[in-house]
């Protein structure tokens, strides 16, 4: 494991994981990664993902699957999300001039 950042940060999201494991799994990696993205700092969040892309030594899972869903959920596009492609519709006619 990396310094005494990362440490704090380690035992800060498994205390987090631990307040919510008597829920459902689902609830609890929810809950998880609720609790990080409104209360942690773009910097707190951003090194211990770093530490997750290193092996995430010492989290729990809930931890560690709550960081992929806020990972995937960054990725994904509002934009496109529900849109279909041209392709999927075909060409559509125009009436402009």
């Amino acid at each position: 494991m990396a310094g005494d950042n990362t440490k704090t940060l380690v035992r800060m999201a498994n205390q987090i994981a631990d307040f919510f494991a008597p829920y459902s799994g689902e609830q609890c990696v929810s809950g998880v990664q609720t609790h990080i993205k409104k209360f942690w700092s773009p910097v707190m969040r951003r090194d211990l993902a770093a530490h997750i892309e290193h092996g995430g030594e010492g989290l729990r899972p809930a931890v560690i699957e709550a960081f992929h869903r806020m990972t995937q959920s960054q990725t994904a596009s509002p934009t496109h999300k529900g849109v279909p492609s041209p392709s999927e519709t075909g060409q559509m006619a125009s009436d402009a001039g």
